[in-house]
């Protein structure tokens, strides 16, 4: 999938830069987002094959947009993978309950999510064939 798609939404400039450069091997165009209220909509005017976001943002936290996500027609069929410090199992359940394909922990080893993200567009390159 050449023109991929990728919104990251997190509050830490730091973790954003971070993201950036642990995906730097996936073709992929990425937008970021500092907080909820951002990520919706970017997601909404970008349109992107996989979300990666945060649960403490300020305002909208992550569980939320996660929801908002789901019922907007524009952006319910995106990858979303909460990338989060909250590692409960409350917490990755309550993702998952939002909608989240995926849960990941912080810190983020970028070589397993690196493999994830290429995990999941190839399985969407399998829906929907160029």
């Amino acid at each position: 999938m050449d023109n991929m798609k990728l919104l990251v939404a997190d509050d830490s400039p730091v973790f954003r830069e971070a993201v950036i450069q642990g995906l730097s091997d996936q073709p992929a165009n990425i937008v970021t987002a500092v907080n909820g209220t951002q990520a919706l909509e970017l997601a909404r005017e970008t349109r992107p094959d996989v979300i990666l976001l945060d649960v403490l943002m300020p305002g909208m936290d992550g569980y939320e947009v996660c929801k908002a996500l789901r019922r907007n027609e524009t952006t319910r069929n995106a990858v979303i993978i909460i990338l989060s410090s909250k590692d409960q199992f409350s917490d990755k359940l309550r993702g998952y309950e939002a909608g989240a394909d995926d849960y990941l922990t912080k810190p983020v080893n970028f070589r397993m999510l690196s493999a994830r993200v290429q995990r999941y567009l190839e399985g969407l390159q399998t829906k929907h064939p160029s």
